[in-house]
């Protein structure tokens, strides 16, 4: 019998792969309505912090509403994700709940286009010299906001030390900040990545 203290956790309904933080890797999943609303609290109050801390720190943001996000995540997909898997990311996001839990999409970027990088400089990269030089960041949850960050006002560091996915569609950019603070940066308009570079 379990205690108040022991709350359900999400569950893998075919024992597929997680990461530490509880993001699905490859999906399908099952998870309980308790866990979803206290993850999903969680979220937002470590999502309001960094908001605020970021704000202290000078970095110049407009918060996008899911609702205007969604559009900019599908363009995404279409445009960063491996063309072979992208009707499954799309349908994992799509399933039941599946907004309110972190989903990481380093696996499922497009490996021709994919490279891992050396820490820092992310948010010079994503610039690539334009002017004005601003980007979108995709949370790992797709119920939160979306965020349009001025680049100029973004230090690499802070970049680098926050996972999720930040683009520039102007640019064909995109940089992926793992939970372990690996950096992937997908170059839509650069030669085809190979195993051997």
């Amino acid at each position: 019998m379990r205690g108040p203290a022991q709350l359900p956790v999400l569950e893998n309904a075919s024992a597929r792969r997680r990461d530490r933080d509880g993001a699905i890797l490859l999906g399908p999943w099952r998870a309980t309505p308790i866990a979803l609303l206290r993850g999903r609290a969680e979220a937002r109050d470590l999502r309001r912090r960094q908001l605020d801390r970021l704000a202290q720190l000078g970095v110049a943001f407009v918060e996008i509403a899911p609702a205007r996000a969604r559009p900019l995540l599908a363009r995404f997909i279409d445009e960063f994700i491996d063309p072979e898997r992208a009707a499954e990311l799309r349908a994992l996001l799509d399933a039941s709940g599946a907004r309110d839990l972190p989903f990481e999409l380093a696996r499922w970027l497009r490996p021709d286009r994919a490279r891992r990088a050396d820490a820092g400089g992310c948010a010079r990269w994503l610039a690539s010299g334009r002017t004005p030089a601003r980007c979108l960041r995709f949370e790992r949850r797709a119920s939160l906001p979306a965020l349009e960050i001025d680049l100029a006002t973004l230090d690499d560091t802070w970049a680098a030390s926050w996972p999720g996915v930040f683009v520039s569609f102007a640019a064909g950019r995109a940089v992926m900040v793992t939970l372990d603070y690996e950096e992937l940066r997908c170059h839509l308009r650069a030669t085809p990545a190979t195993p051997y570079q």
